[in-house]
């Protein structure tokens, strides 16, 4: 009883729940595991959604937690309805685009780059999210690519079907570099006068 007591006065989420005094499974009446799925239920709706995480919290065992949380989400799917579950979805989805277009309003101004990657995190999180609530997190993508690496004589030949030789294929590649070269400089000048 008092641990029930204790766990009842530092969770808020217990406060207005009639928790049963019993935590022993095995000593529990009908009456008891009625109580209890209705606090577990509550807990799981609340979002606490492991087995170990009601146990911490309701001082249960993990064992009997576990038990109550599998019996209602047991129930819970026998006394849902197809448009409940899309409806559901639905809403869970929005909430993730909430989620998604706040954190990217806080990127904008955040100063820090721990706090930059932690709103980039939960942007990634949230997508995550709403590719599970889609059933994109179980499609298998079969991505193929052809890569063909040519050495150096069949580059070569291709340069003689064009009519280049070796040394103007050099000089173009010098040009390039040359002209590259030149336009970070006059960037790095342009940049320091500034």
């Amino acid at each position: 009883m008092a641990k029930t007591t204790e766990v009842m006065g530092v969770s808020f989420l217990l406060k207005d729940l009639d928790t049963p005094l019993e935590l022993n499974r095995s000593k529990m009446t009908p009456k008891d595991v009625r109580g209890w799925l209705v606090v577990v239920g509550t807990l799981l709706k609340e979002g606490v959604d492991t087995p170990y995480k009601i146990s911490k919290l309701t001082g249960l065992h993990q064992s009997a937690s576990d038990e109550f949380v599998q019996k209602i989400r047991k129930h819970w799917s026998r006394a849902l309805k197809d448009t409940e579950v899309h409806l559901r979805r639905e809403e869970l989805y929005q909430e993730c685009d909430r989620i998604k277009r706040r954190c990217w309003d806080l990127f904008e101004y955040a100063v820090e780059d721990r706090e930059k990657r932690a709103y980039l995190q939960m942007v990634l999180d949230a997508g995550k999210r709403q590719a599970t609530l889609c059933g994109m997190d179980k499609i298998n993508m079969q991505v193929t690519t052809d890569v063909k690496h040519k050495d150096e004589r069949a580059i070569l030949s291709e340069g003689h079907t064009l009519s280049f030789t070796v040394e103007q294929f050099t000089a173009i590649g010098d040009a390039i570099s040359s002209t590259i070269t030149k336009e970070r400089h006059e960037d790095g000048d342009s940049q320091r006068d500034k």
